[in-house]
């Protein structure tokens, strides 16, 4: 099967499944008080974030404390004027080099863990020649799902991640200044809509663990039947494996919107050969 064709299927299957993407949240930290950019100083209460979005956005914040700082960066230049967020050593000083961390919850239920599909995080525009900054996501389980490293800029670095079930991600950098631990404030938060995870039992169909099942389950679906990879999410027939028999009814899930839909013969039919013709080019890749 060809690019273009492997391209004709995926979209043959999914097309008309997937709903476009919602408008990223951004938080550009500018509304809270922030501290003077001070790194080995004490955070101020007022500057300590932790969960001040949990409720609305369904992000948490904490580096080796439960919170970061918030810094007033100006008048040095950075995304958006004036604050920047910086990690915070265990003792309570702010200290740009401690690793960083958000993670996600279900805002109507902050109880509750979440995911999204996309992060991304902009760095201050005062750069220090040989900085770098990494991003990692992680899922529920704290798997590593994949990371991604950016120079210090002077148009401030992006670090962006795009993958199903992103549920933590963590900021670490580098020192370009001999004394330092890190320089390199963050800016400009972004993120897709947070949905919550199905914390007990198996979703069938829900094969991303996304807390939705849509066209995104179709690629590691077909994954799992090429790896011979189980997966209780992928097992839609419940015999123990993740193969070919469970086509017909992920093709049911999907367009039926949950896995005890059963959507119109000749539609299914068509989705079906196109999910098969996938997983027949995956093992042939294989």
């Amino acid at each position: 099967m060809t690019s273009l064709a492997k391209q004709s299927v995926i979209a043959l299957v999914t097309g008309f499944l997937v709903a476009s993407a919602a408008e990223a949240a951004v938080i550009d930290f500018d509304s809270l008080p922030g501290m003077f950019n001070s790194p080995g100083s004490t955070v101020p209460v007022a500057s300590q974030l932790s969960d001040g979005f949990l409720s609305t956005l369904g992000v948490s914040f904490s580096s080796a404390t439960d919170y970061v700082a918030v810094v007033t960066h100006s008048p040095n230049p950075t995304v958006s004027m004036p604050n920047v967020i910086g990690g915070v050593r265990a003792d309570g000083l702010m200290s740009y080099g401690t690793p960083i961390v958000f993670t996600f919850f279900d805002p109507a239920e902050p109880a509750t863990r979440g995911v999204t599909d996309f992060v991304s995080i902009r760095g201050d525009q005062d750069p220090l020649l040989g900085a770098t900054a990494t991003m990692e996501a992680f899922d529920v389980s704290g798997n590593s799902l994949g990371f991604t490293v950016a120079s210090d800029s002077t148009d401030g670095l992006t670090l962006s991640l795009t993958f199903p079930g992103i549920h933590s991600v963590r900021l670490t950098q580098n020192s370009a200044v001999f004394g330092f631990d890190g320089t390199i404030g963050f800016d400009n938060l972004s993120f897709n809509t947070v949905t919550a995870v199905v914390e007990s039992g198996c979703d069938l169909g829900d094969v991303n663990m996304d807390g939705a099942i849509n066209g995104l389950d179709v690629a590691p679906f077909v994954t799992l039947v090429t790896g011979g990879i189980y997966q209780c999410e992928g097992d839609m027939n419940e015999d123990g494996a993740v193969n070919g028999l469970d086509v017909a009814p992920l093709v049911a899930a999907i367009i039926g919107g949950g896995a005890a839909a059963v959507p119109e013969p000749s539609t299914m039919i068509l989705a079906a050969f196109g999910l098969l013709g996938l997983v027949w080019y995956g093992r042939r890749r294989r």
